[in-house]
């Protein structure tokens, strides 16, 4: 016995069986995408850096005494990394590079955006973090944590992308 469909039928079939494979395909593309961004966020690893009152001088790099700022006394060891400010944070903040013997090397000024840097200045080896309350004139003991808490920091080292290339 055969079965004949009618033209209608074959064009609505022809119809959905596109729509099934476009879906199929948009589902594809949105897995593969996925499966990227989370191979490419693996070598990023959140940290919680410590913060000290006090800033760091713009043109040389040394510390400073100055009670309206927040900064990472240690060197943060890194070949990059990421800074989120939270969406309403009222914070801004400057990142300084240092090389291998602690020296610094240049600084990113008060920046209130998202920065990711995947490349560091040649020769950098780690960085410190200031933070800018911007409402604040003179930062308290309780309030550092306050203001560290706006800020994520996550880093990459050497031994991360080695790890993940495996």
């Amino acid at each position: 016995m055969r079965i004949t469909i009618s033209r209608k039928t074959q064009d609505l079939l022809k119809k959905v069986g596109c729509i099934v494979l476009a879906c199929l395909a948009v589902f594809g593309c949105v897995s593969a995408f996925s499966a990227l961004s989370e191979k490419a966020n693996e070598d990023y690893q959140e940290i919680h850096p410590s913060y000290t009152i006090g800033d760091i001088d713009k043109s040389t790099g040394k510390s400073t005494d100055d009670d309206d700022a927040i900064y990472t006394k240690d060197l943060i060891e890194c070949t990059g990394f990421e800074l989120y400010a939270d969406f309403d944070s009222n914070i801004a903040y400057t990142v300084h590079y240092y090389d291998e013997d602690d020296k610094w090397i240049s600084c990113v000024e008060n920046t209130e955006l998202s920065l990711k840097v995947a490349t560091m200045p040649e020769n950098a080896h780690g960085i410190r973090i200031v933070i800018y309350p911007q409402d604040d004139t003179q930062v308290s003991f309780t309030e550092k944590y306050e203001y560290a808490s706006q800020l994520t920091v996550k880093i990459t080292t050497e031994e991360a992308k080695t790890d993940s290339a495996e």
